[in-house]
């Protein structure tokens, strides 16, 4: 199937919805072990649709991406305590060393989501910019 098809977009939201419902029943019956993975679930086929998407969807990409990486890392910590034990090049650092890298790269992540029209209306109005770090 042709990712950019409206129809893998599609079937990804259908898939995103019936993981979304599992989450919701999950959580209302106190089924603590269907949650996490129910919610990475509607999550990731969320963000594939994203990337498949148009619109709205598509606009959302990178928020929704993040999204996922957050519930990824709250569901599955114990993959991440053992990560660096995987990889001798780390040294068996902790996960605290590997922080540092992993920011950089969603930060330039972010970076490149800005364009030059970001600078422009900065520029114009920067006490919108200050108000906002008060």
């Amino acid at each position: 199937m042709n990712p950019e098809s409206p129809h893998a977009s599609r079937l990804l939201l259908g898939l995103s919805t019936v993981s979304l419902v599992i989450f919701v029943v999950a959580c209302a019956m106190g089924k603590t072990t269907w949650i996490g993975p129910a919610l990475v679930g509607c999550l990731v086929t969320l963000a594939l649709a994203s990337w498949t998407g148009r619109g709205i969807l598509k606009q959302l990409a990178f928020t929704i991406w993040i999204a996922t990486g957050v519930a990824v890392g709250m569901a599955y910590h114990e993959w991440f305590i053992a990560f660096p034990s995987h990889f001798p090049m780390l040294g068996g650092q902790e996960m605290s060393v590997v922080f540092i890298p992993v920011l950089q790269i969603i930060m330039f992540a972010m970076g490149t989501t800005l364009s030059v029209g970001d600078f422009t209306r900065v520029f114009n109005m920067p006490v919108g910019v200050l108000v906002g770090l008060v």
